[in-house]
């Protein structure tokens, strides 16, 4: 078991100056690579911040040579990490929201139509490519916008507007073509 001994403040303090002495020094590339890899700003200051703490408690190893391809590979395995957790907890909450809805369409009052929806849906699986399914569901069975669709089929905006509009297209042809 790794047992870690409490570090005195004389060496907290020690390694403060160390990483500030680290960041003064790439402190422009460091920037520059987190803005790289995330779009918002208040999520680029977080992870600066937690790669600051983690200098603290982590130096550089004697070994390394290219400092900045060193600190590359911390900033995108912590920007990894971001990811995965975001993921995770889009998941988990999505998971939710289904068990949710799940639930209250057990209560046929509420939805008159649930039929109509149904046979809706079924069409989707049966008639449209994989790609305008997911856009379809994920727009109108989760209400998601087009930009979160995008994130989540990993395309374009763009290009999941162009799959609402081919499965939109497809499904009212075939119910048209069923009402005939």
């Amino acid at each position: 078991m790794d047992t870690e001994r409490t570090k005195t403040p004389q060496e907290t303090a020690k390694q403060v100056e160390w990483a500030e002495r680290l960041f003064a020094e790439y402190h422009t590339y460091i920037r520059a690579t987190i803005k790289y890899f995330l779009k918002d700003p208040l999520e680029q200051e977080e992870l600066y911040q937690e790669i600051f703490v983690y200098f603290i408690h982590k130096q550089i190893p004697d070994d390394v040579v290219r400092v900045p391809s060193y600190l590359y590979r911390v900033i995108l395995d912590r920007v990894r990490d971001r990811k995965r957790k975001q993921t995770r907890y889009s998941n988990r909450l999505q998971l939710y929201a289904y068990e949710q809805s799940a639930r209250q369409s057990d209560e046929a009052d509420l939805f008159p139509h649930r039929e109509q929806i149904e046979e809706v849906f079924a069409l989707i699986d049966t008639h449209l490519t994989e790609k305008e399914a997911d856009a379809v569901v994920f727009r109108y069975k989760h209400n998601l916008d087009v930009e979160e669709i995008a994130r989540k089929m990993n395309v374009k905006p763009r290009t999941v507007s162009h799959y609402l509009s081919e499965g939109l297209k497809k499904l009212r042809n075939k119910l048209l073509k069923d009402d005939e």
